[in-house]
């Protein structure tokens, strides 16, 4: 009779795992409640119908969570765009790696000062709908704390998205970024010379902007670059390729 009883005892772990699924992980409250506060700043937004409270992580679209219900990634695209702003909210999904925002989106407002508190964050790439219209499209800045995330990003991605001003010198604390992509924006002023310290740039594309002056012959000192783009602006002087030996990919300075 005692071991019949421990025989049973010891299914119970085996039938609970079959009667729960393995990803049945809730949303931390405040993660949870981040997701709903971009929920109801965006339209025209299929994924997030599936972003309902109390459900689990598995349910909700476009999002990865880890097995404390954190949300680690946050990825919209194409047949899941969405029409609205990244609002400060999305600060609060602390534990965020990569935030990938692409293809069809018509996006507004300017980016979050909120960024800032995502110091594990590795990724970030947001491109627009280049034919959503006038309100397709960031306003503003690219802020100078952008240079806060120098301890995690690797790869910084905003392209289409109408970014205005000057190129941050706080690009250049981003020491272990490796690829750079800034086209097709409407950035002005010059290249700053302190990009040259990115040395584990492997892809730098300005294309497509209205940036002046020369080409800062520093950025030779990029050892692992191997494309370099800068087209499309209104750039003078020579591109500085004789010391960069292994480049792929060039774009002439050009013009807007």
């Amino acid at each position: 009779m005692k071991s019949s009883f421990l025989a049973l005892f010891s299914l119970v772990p085996l039938l609970a795992s079959a009667i729960l699924p393995s990803n049945a992980v809730p949303l931390l409250p405040s993660q949870e409640s981040a997701l709903i506060s971009l929920k109801t700043a965006w339209r025209s937004c299929p994924v997030t119908k599936t972003w309902v409270a109390g459900a689990d992580c598995s349910k909700w679209s476009g999002i990865s969570c880890d097995d404390r219900g954190a949300v680690f990634q946050l990825y919209i695209y194409g047949e899941n765009s969405c029409t609205g702003a990244l609002t400060e909210s999305v600060g609060n999904l602390t534990e965020l790696t990569s935030i990938t925002i692409s293809d069809n989106w018509r996006i507004y407002g300017s980016l979050p000062k909120s960024l800032s508190n995502l110091q594990k964050l590795e990724s970030l790439e947001i491109r627009t709908d280049f034919n959503g219209g006038r309100n397709s499209g960031l306003s503003g800045a690219l802020p100078n704390s952008i240079g806060n995330f120098a301890r995690s990003l690797t790869s910084l991605m905003l392209l289409g998205t109408r970014l205005t001003g000057s190129i941050p010198r706080g690009l250049s604390r981003l020491s272990r970024l490796v690829y750079l992509n800034l086209d097709g924006n409407r950035l002005t002023g010059e290249i700053p010379r302190e990009l040259s310290g990115l040395r584990n740039l492997v892809s730098l594309e300005m294309g497509g902007n209205r940036l002046t002056g020369s080409i800062p012959p520093t950025l030779a000192e990029i050892k692992r670059l191997t494309t370099l783009n800068l087209g499309n602006n209104r750039l003078s002087g020579a591109l500085p390729t004789k010391e960069i030996l292994d480049i792929k990919s060039l774009g002439g300075p050009g013009s807007a």
